[in-house]
């Protein structure tokens, strides 16, 4: 996980124990933003790279490939996913477009994880 610094298009960290709530800041994250974040954790976990790559931020779309989207994969428990929570999440809003961080507690049948997404929505596209 000391790699995680790389990939600044997606920053998530999978702990394997329990792990208790963290205080939540809310702001008003669009609930399509959340839902989007889950299947595109969800798409990254079942090596659907080819999805994983067409939401790349332009400035990190040259750093990003297969090799690298395999090891991050790899941090996700096995197992069927028994429940998602989302933890704590912040939106920056800017004129045109807003950045969200968001933060999920998935238990695994194998284990638990805390995995972060930022996001970024400028006009009609979002990237991660």
């Amino acid at each position: 996980m000391k790699h995680l610094h790389l990939y600044p298009w997606i920053l998530f960290i999978v702990m394997l124990s329990a792990c208790g709530k963290l205080n939540v800041t809310t702001s008003p994250v669009p609930v399509a933003a959340v839902d989007f974040a889950k299947g595109y954790l969800n798409r990254l976990r079942s090596k659907d790279f080819a999805y994983v790559k067409q939401f790349a931020a332009p400035e990190t779309k040259g750093e990003i490939s297969d090799t690298k989207l395999e090891e991050i994969a790899s941090y996700f428990p096995k197992g069927e996913v028994l429940s998602i929570e989302t933890i704590s999440s912040t939106v920056s809003p800017e004129a045109n477009s807003w950045k969200a961080s968001l933060t999920f507690e998935y238990h695994y049948s194998d284990g638990w994880a805390v995995e972060d997404v930022s996001l970024k929505k400028d006009g009609e596209r979002l990237s991660v």
